[in-house]
């Protein structure tokens, strides 16, 4: 983590620009070995892509305000010719932060040639394994399998978002490979078991027992009863992600538009049923093999048959995808909502994947929203109020991972997409966003709110909310 250059200066006085290095600080130290000189300027010219703010939100908070405005400098400083998950340590594009970052700037930046340029980035990096590459652009000894999953979603989103049904149809291959490979590690069961090949990093989020999977050398190779929850979750979303994805496709293909894009050449009614079958075996068998009744709440892991760790993200994952029998929702929403009398103690998700937790919470009924927005508060609040100019990867801050923690983390932007797609209440409906829904929170205590959505065909929406109600042109 080595951010350093050296000059050597000629005689007289010199004028240098280093264009060929980024270094993502706050500070420069010098260190001039001369017995005299004269310093006339050092300094840092900014670089960032251009991103537009064509969206607009404000509120009668704010503390929420400057979250919105801190996110946003967050989201800016963390993108250069690809989403990158931090401007300092690697500069590097992951699927999980970059799924979060592309969502954000949906809503605040109406931006979709990012988005689409870091999608099919990562998707050249696929393995012949049939997993992406750790990052992109670059070949790396390790890869985290469920990252694989996550880039199908947000592909998905993407052409959800943007109507771009010819990217979709482009990386069509890339994420059936992908789906191809996670049926074999099934190994005819419905759920998924940890990667065990050499160089499959398990990692599901930084929090304890969830950074590194279980232990392989607790588990009994030869015993099939060994699950891990958030892959078996993400396995599902995924193929939920694809067979929507193929049905649009589907529909597409049938269309003038398709008659010279090779679609034809893929059943994609075939898909649809392959992946259909998939989706039911694993959407049938995940409450029996990980819901704990003595605990009243679903466990991460199964380890040789016995059900292990209990985390707010495998809770949030399957609150979140649907999963949880209508009889047991509140009970799961109560919990992660720390509304319960008898709450057992759940590890706590960690900044990056609240996304799933306070989607799945604001999912489950208006009564968690007040939690949700008061959250936000609390979290992103307690960063500004030390001292954060963007926001961290952990709440941690600097001390995280041994003092090499990351200030500024593309990933813990999300409140933009709350504030836009629940506070202000719209969503895409149908694909190019050229519908949408609107269902703006119900909060206890009301904030106004008001703001601009834009869109991808560059319309616009503008909303104001205040105690009396909406308005919306």
């Amino acid at each position: 983590r080595s951010f350093a250059a050296e000059y050597i200066c000629a005689p007289g006085r010199n004028r240098y620009v280093h264009y060929n290095k980024r270094f993502g600080c706050r500070y420069l130290s010098l260190y001039i070995e001369t017995f005299d000189f004269t310093l006339y300027y050092a300094g840092l010219r900014p670089y960032q892509y251009p991103f537009k703010e064509r969206g607009k939100f404000i509120c009668s908070d704010n503390l929420h305000n400057k979250i919105y405005e801190t996110c946003l400098h967050t989201l800016k400083l963390s993108a250069h010719e690809h989403y990158e998950d931090c401007p300092w340590r690697e500069q590097a594009l992951y699927s999980m932060d970059s799924r979060n970052q592309i969502l954000c700037g949906y809503y605040a930046f109406g931006e979709y040639d990012m988005p689409r340029e870091s999608i099919r980035l990562l998707s050249l990096g696929l393995r012949d394994d049939g997993l992406l590459e750790l990052c992109a652009p670059a070949k790396v000894n390790v890869t985290i399998p469920s990252f694989s999953l996550i880039w199908i979603l947000e592909l998905y989103e993407y052409v959800m978002y943007s109507g771009d049904l010819a990217f979709g149809e482009e990386m069509w291959p890339c994420a059936e490979k992908i789906i191809r490979t996670f049926w074999r590690n099934a190994k005819g069961r419905d759920l998924q078991g940890p990667m065990s090949d050499d160089g499959c990093w398990n990692f599901y989020e930084w929090s304890y027992g969830l950074s590194d999977g279980f232990p392989k050398n607790l588990r009994d190779k030869n015993d099939y009863r060994n699950y891990d929850g958030p892959l078996s979750v993400f396995y599902i979303i995924a193929l939920d992600s694809m067979i929507k994805l193929s049905k649009l496709l589907y529909s597409y293909s049938k269309s003038s538009g398709a008659e010279n894009s090779g679609m034809h050449e893929i059943d994609f009614a075939e898909k649809i049923s392959w992946c259909e079958m998939l989706l039911n075996g694993a959407k049938a068998a995940l409450h029996d093999a990980f819901w704990d009744s003595s605990v009243g709440a679903y466990c991460t892991y199964v380890v040789n048959g016995e059900k292990l760790h209990f985390s707010e993200l495998m809770n949030s994952l399957v609150l979140y995808a649907g999963l949880v029998p209508e009889s047991h929702v509140k009970r799961i929403a109560d919990i992660l909502s720390h509304n319960s009398q008898c709450s057992p103690s759940l590890i706590p998700v960690t900044l990056s994947h609240t996304i799933f937790k306070y989607e799945a919470l604001l999912n489950a009924g208006d009564m968690y929203a007040d939690y949700v927005i008061n959250d936000i508060a609390d979290k992103w609040g307690y960063m500004l109020y030390n001292g954060a100019t963007s926001f961290w990867e952990t709440i941690d801050g600097a001390w995280a991972f041994d003092t090499a923690g990351s200030l500024c983390h593309g990933w813990s932007a999300i409140p933009v997409l709350f504030y836009y797609k629940y506070l202000l209440g719209v969503s895409p409906r149908t694909i190019g966003f050229r519908d949408y829904n609107f269902k703006p929170l119900k909060l206890k205590t009301p904030l106004k709110a008001s703001g601009k959505i834009p869109r991808f065909d560059r319309a616009s929406l503008d909303i104001e909310i205040n105690e009396n109600g909406f308005k919306l042109t």
